[in-house]
């Protein structure tokens, strides 16, 4: 599963600065051009630290090479014929439909533990919260980037200067996921887009605080690993899919909530996706939602999501908008 992640990302990378890939040369020299490329683009974007998660590794022995050379062909060209380069350009999340199509029907994302966001709803969310390049937006469990795509898309639909846009692209977006090969392939869907992955992070979104700071008289946010007793919190919006939770984790999906409003300014918009569950049962969730969310913010709205939203992952979903720091 972690293999097919790098695989895809490798090559979809290799092929982002436009050059062909010679299919010609052999297992081995055709993997090294590929690794070669995506750690040269990788350089360029200050995010080499990622090539361990990005790459095809050598086929541990000689029966898999002509498997892994045809494997490698195949997609290059069936990317070639999507025309994918202009595609992923056109501000359409093409990666993350692609992986998202690509882990439902190959059933990685039950395996994973993942859940990917529909493109449709990524779009009404970032719609909805009016994102604008003044905005400074976090997904703090990101995958691979859907929401921030929709916001990086948002932004540029609303025709913000240059400068304004810059800065956005540059200052604006915050992704915290846990999972090395998923955050990279976040990172190379912005890559795509042509930035905005500066401040997309691996680990976990309970240790890491952002600190609005401001330096060359640029304002930004950066990551902090504690808490701290004067931190300025930056956020303006969040959005976001937590994690599902098993039945019997301790880590209920409302805790990413409760995290993401920590980051917040007061007055800031969040939008979540959420197991239903999350609103209307008893016990620890209506204690959560009673004594945190109520009293301390301003539930704006739920809206009901089909039943088949998240096929195959039978879960019965919501979204909710909470504005910050205002008793309900």
């Amino acid at each position: 599963k972690d293999y097919r992640a790098r695989f895809i990302s490798a090559i979809l990378l290799a092929m982002s600065d436009g050059q062909d890939i010679d299919v010609s040369k052999n297992t081995i020299e055709l993997i090294a051009i590929i690794n070669t490329r995506v750690n040269s683009i990788l350089k360029r974007h200050n995010k080499i630290e990622f090539a361990k998660f990005i790459k095809i590794d050598e086929p541990s022995n000689e029966d898999n090479h002509s498997k892994i050379k045809d494997a490698i062909v195949y997609t290059y060209q069936e990317l070639l014929g999507l025309n994918i380069r202009s595609a992923m350009k056109s501000g359409k999340d093409i990666l993350g439909k692609f992986y998202e199509v690509f882990l439902k029907y190959g059933n990685g994302a039950k395996e994973i533990g993942i859940v990917l966001t529909p493109r449709h709803i990524t779009r009404f969310a970032a719609s909805i919260l009016d994102i604008n390049a003044h905005d400074f937006v976090l997904d703090p469990a990101c995958g691979t980037g859907g929401f921030l795509v929709a916001a990086f898309d948002e932004v540029r639909r609303k025709n913000p200067t240059k400068k304004e846009f810059d800065n956005f692209k540059n200052n604006g977006l915050y992704g915290i996921e846990e999972q090395d090969p998923i955050i990279s392939l976040a990172i190379v869907n912005m890559i795509f887009r042509g930035d905005g992955k500066n401040n997309m992070v691996e680990g976990d979104c309970f240790k890491k605080y952002l600190n609005l700071t401001e330096k060359n008289n640029v304002v930004f946010a950066e990551f902090l690993t504690e808490e701290g007793n004067n931190r300025q919190r930056p956020i303006t919006k969040v959005l976001m899919n937590p994690p599902f939770a098993k039945p019997e984790s301790k880590l209920k999906e409302y805790r990413f909530i409760e995290s993401a409003l920590n980051q917040m300014t007061d007055e800031g918009l969040l939008f979540s996706v959420l197991p239903t569950s999350n609103m209307v049962k008893q016990g620890m969730y209506l204690n959560w939602r009673k004594n945190i969310l109520l009293k301390n913010n301003t539930l704006i709205c739920v809206i009901t999501f089909p039943n088949d939203l998240f096929y195959p992952i039978g879960v019965e979903t919501c979204g909710i908008v909470v504005k910050k720091g205002i008793p309900h």
